[in-house]
């Protein structure tokens, strides 16, 4: 692999089984080399890389002042380039949104902060990243009458939680405007997993992935026009992660 990684490769690979799974952890190993060879560029001298996360990891010292060690700063490395490139199916999502409820397009133009923040949570609430997610279970254990044993394969369905409609109003229906009355719980919204980032099984990159999703709705509202011709825009809930079969095509993209 000459060039760039190909971190929208091994997105696509995460919950696939087969080549495609292959593929991703054949790119993956690759990527590791060429991250670790980039830490050690910067840390040389060879490399007069700008502010941005190569340099941020490549100079990180913990409490004891200690840089990480190359391997670990290249995972990490990893770890903040390939969620950037996974959240490119919320703007995906975020145009689907826009396009099948055309006046939220025009209420995020005259729209507050507060409102963008609303909308980008019932994107990640109502469009499916990662529709299931499965793990293994590493100590028995007992919930409502089931017995857990070790090794067994348990499934957490994060679409279905996200639309159960024992704690969603009208969950089939995309309306932002939920948030107003509805708080979020860490156990209810789980496109990012449960509970707290800190001590659960939560991504630590949620609140970016939200940041990122805000600005794009925003500059899809906002500053620029397009149309979106026919096209298979479906949701395969069995493909991981999850995307419309067209992807999204805009046409006519024009600033404004």
């Amino acid at each position: 692999m000459r060039g760039r990684p190909k971190f929208a490769a091994m997105v696509d690979g995460t919950g696939a089984i087969g080549p495609r799974n292959w593929r991703g952890h054949l790119l993956r190993a690759r990527t590791e080399r060429w991250a670790r060879a980039r830490i050690e560029e910067i840390r040389s001298g060879r490399s007069d890389a700008p502010p941005g996360p190569a340099r941020t990891v490549a100079t990180h010292r913990d409490a004891e002042g200690r840089l990480l060690d190359v391997k670990t700063a290249g995972v990490e490395l990893i770890n903040l380039l390939r969620p950037t490139v996974a959240n490119a199916r919320y703007v995906v999502f975020a145009a689907m949104a826009l396009h099948e409820n055309p006046h939220w397009a025009e209420a995020l133009r005259a729209a507050d902060a507060d409102t963008r923040q609303r909308f980008a949570w019932e994107v990640r609430r109502a469009y499916p990243f990662i529709p299931f997610i499965g793990g293994r279970v590493r100590e028995p254990f007992e919930w409502r009458g089931h017995a857990f044993e070790t090794g067994d394969w348990a499934l957490m369905d994060l679409y279905g939680t996200n639309h159960d409609p024992g704690r969603w109003h009208a969950p089939e229906r995309f309306d932002p405007d939920r948030f107003r009355t509805e708080a979020i719980d860490p156990f209810d919204l789980i496109s990012h997993g449960g509970g707290s980032a800190t001590d659960g099984h939560r991504c630590p990159g949620e609140g970016l992935t939200q940041t990122l999703l805000v600005t794009a709705a925003h500059l899809l509202a906002t500053s620029m026009r397009y149309e979106l011709p026919p096209q298979d825009l479906t949701l395969d809930l069995a493909y991981i992660p999850a995307r419309p079969r067209s992807g999204c095509v805009l046409r006519g993209v024009r600033a404004v």
